[in-house]
């Protein structure tokens, strides 16, 4: 199956679809935003993507501290200095519609889905910490936009619900992402073979949304075992204040990621096995070929002392190797010269 966003496709088929994730590491600037916007469209990806946040919407007052950031400072307060005003993200929409990339956001409330709507985004992407928030998910689903899914710290059964919720709101364009909700992820708990289990199971495309500290391990893996789309944490300098940057990728990595990518789906290619345009000359070259390696006189028989299988080089070809056991005691029909290529009209065939 293939989903549409905006005017690229994610699936079989198709190639890596790349969200690049700024989220909040533009640290409410928006000149900042411009300019990591021109470096993701640089580096060939398909979309960034943002996140809106509303403190009074997302966690309960005094919700405490979170232990992996490590940092005297309770959630809500860290969320709502990451709070910006709509309309930044309306800009932010425009310039990347003017630049020509793909604008996502995640919705974290459904006053923040409409809002999106209005915009105008092309799909939706909904954390993983929503995974079993069914109004929203049934909220957004209802809007008719692709929904691309993380799932980290969910169970199958979760992704089982949410994907009823969406799908019984009238939306089969789902996109499920494996995750793990750590920061970084640790590679033994990426378990990439879950983007098999999510494409048998449901026959949707799916993808990663990689945590990982390093840049390329899990996109490359990931491409190579088939995800149909790759997100990751994306900022200018990974020393900067805040909870995303340091496991995001810097600029010089995000364009080897990219370029990592694009040469892998290359290396894939198809299920067909051929000889390629590129293995054509030493196919020719060097493939084994029967040749005299003694004069042989007409009448003679053909042995492994007056023949072998040699490769010819840039010599005339003669018969393929894998008729050498055939050609073997055939009887020469005319003089062959030592070092010529023994050819079917050169024998008869022993009967």
């Amino acid at each position: 199956m293939k989903v549409r966003i905006d005017k690229k496709y994610v699936g079989f088929g198709q190639p890596t679809f790349i969200i690049i994730e700024i989220g909040s590491n533009y640290n409410k600037n928006f000149f900042t935003a411009k300019k990591m916007i021109g470096i993701i469209k640089k580096s060939g990806a398909d979309a960034v993507k943002f996140q809106i946040f509303k403190e009074k919407k997302l966690y309960v007052k005094d919700a405490g501290q979170v232990d992996y950031l490590k940092k005297n400072i309770v959630i809500n307060e860290l969320v709502k200095k990451a709070e910006v005003k709509d309309f930044l993200h309306q800009r932010l929409f425009d310039y990347c519609k003017k630049v020509g990339l793909i604008y996502l956001c995640t919705p974290t409330d459904e006053d923040v889905a409409d809002y999106l709507e209005n915009m105008g985004v092309a799909a939706y992407k909904v954390a993983s910490y929503d995974l079993t928030n069914h109004f929203l998910l049934q909220h957004v689903a209802k809007k008719g936009k692709p929904v691309i899914l993380s799932t980290g710290a969910g169970n199958f059964s979760d992704v089982e619900d949410a994907v009823k919720v969406i799908k019984q709101a009238g939306n089969h364009k789902i996109i499920l992402l494996q995750c793990v909700a750590q920061y970084p992820a640790e590679y033994k708990y990426t378990n990439l073979n879950t983007m098999a289990l999510y494409e048998k199971k449901f026959g949707f495309p799916a993808g990663i949304s990689d945590h990982s500290f390093d840049p390329f391990i899990v996109p490359y893996a990931a491409v190579a075992m088939g995800a149909k789309l790759v997100e990751k944490h994306f900022t200018l300098d990974r020393r900067q204040e805040g909870p995303d940057h340091a496991f995001a990728i810097e600029p010089d990595e995000l364009f080897r990621m990219v370029d990592g990518i694009r040469k892998i789906e290359l290396a894939k290619g198809s299920e067909q096995k051929k000889v390629s345009a590129g293995e054509k000359e030493l196919r020719r070259f060097a493939y084994r070929s029967i040749f005299a390696v003694a004069n042989i006189s007409k009448g003679d028989i053909i042995t492994r002392e007056n023949s072998y299988v040699l490769r010819p080089g840039k010599r005339q070809r003669g018969v393929d190797a894998k008729f050498y056991s055939k050609i073997l005691g055939s009887k020469a029909s005319k003089d062959i010269k030592y070092n010529q290529a023994i050819k079917w009209q050169n024998i008869f065939l022993k009967k």
